[in-house]
């Protein structure tokens, strides 16, 4: 399903004067910058699997179900050229680390939402015994996106990876929590892509 106008989930190729990007998904809290975890790994080789599978195996590890995709089917979205950092408001983005003028090659991106698993669902006996002291009452949700770069006359790759609570966070303890399970989640997918 496409959120914007061109190609599916939201990018419109960035050229002026086409009419206002309808895009409901936002990579970054622009009210809270503190409830944003990011990292970026450049320069790294190609991934000997897609960085939002990692990212799945990664949040399970974590104690975290998947809630949805905000591309649905179409995850991660395949563009075979450079894209800006964020693909789903290409405006107000920057370049991603490695870029130069006229580089070409492609991107990859995804975006995830993930439910802490308060009851261990999936989990053996005894991690069910000992899971990671979450404050009760709600469900608590992160939403991960990240965008991988291919860059053709580099021969390498660069990704960026965002996580951020979604929905309602209505204590410091609850997004002192998410922000913690998130730089987790993060510092592993990064450990995973220096690694090859």
């Amino acid at each position: 399903m496409a959120y914007g106008y061109g190609i599916p989930g939201g990018y419109d190729g960035g050229s002026i004067g086409d009419g206002f990007q309808q895009t409901r998904f936002s990579r970054r809290d622009d009210y809270r910058p503190s409830a944003n975890a990011e990292c970026e790994i450049y320069p790294h080789a190609a991934p000997k699997m897609s960085v939002s599978d990692y990212v799945k195996e990664a949040a399970a590890r974590c104690w975290f179900l998947p809630q949805y995709n905000w591309q649905n089917a179409a995850n991660p979205v395949h563009v075979p050229q450079i894209l800006s950092a964020d693909p789903w408001r290409p405006r107000l983005a920057k370049w991603p680390q490695g870029y130069s003028p006229g580089a070409t090659g492609s991107t990859d991106y995804f975006a995830q939402c993930w439910r802490f698993n308060h009851k261990g669902e999936g989990k053996g006996f005894w991690e069910r015994l000992s899971p990671p002291p979450a404050p009760a009452g709600l469900v608590l949700c992160l939403v991960v996106s990240g965008v991988t770069w291919r860059f053709v006359e580099q021969n390498c790759y660069s990704t960026s990876l965002i996580a951020r609570p979604e929905g309602i966070v209505n204590n410091e303890s609850h997004e002192a929590f998410l922000m913690k399970q998130a730089g987790k989640l993060l510092a592993d997918v990064k450990a995973w892509l220096e690694a090859r």
